[in-house]
């Protein structure tokens, strides 16, 4: 019963690790991280979103970001945080393959428009 039982788990691992790397094969992912320009510190909590509009996540203690399941085309990406100058740049994302987009940050006032901004004037 025993072997019954791991043998349906490991089924079910199998299955699921599958499906997983289908929908990555189908999608891409945009991967970055963001630091100050001058320290080379990284930017905690920094705000990642694109436009078209994916994800909107915060990069990590690191200044790390991952956005998964990016539907293949041109993103623009952006990258805000408190008393930094906000930038973007343009990746190409393709299915199965993860792009870049890195920033640094230039210390001074937040001028962007927000991303609800950017958002809703699509």
């Amino acid at each position: 019963m025993q072997k019954l039982i791991l043998a349906l788990m490991l089924l079910a691992a199998l299955v699921l690790s599958a499906c997983e790397s289908e929908q990555f094969a189908k999608t891409g992912q945009i991967k970055g991280r963001v630091l100050h320009k001058y320290t080379n510190e990284p930017i905690r909590e920094a705000e990642i979103f694109t436009s078209p509009p994916t994800s909107h996540v915060l990069t990590d203690a690191d200044g790390e970001y991952e956005i998964e399941g990016v539907e293949p085309g041109t993103y623009k990406v952006y990258a805000d945080a408190e008393g930094f100058r906000p930038e973007s740049t343009v990746v190409v994302v393709t299915a199965g393959h993860v792009s870049r987009a890195d920033f640094r940050l230039e210390p001074g006032p937040d001028i962007a428009p927000s991303s609800h901004e950017i958002l809703e004037s699509r």
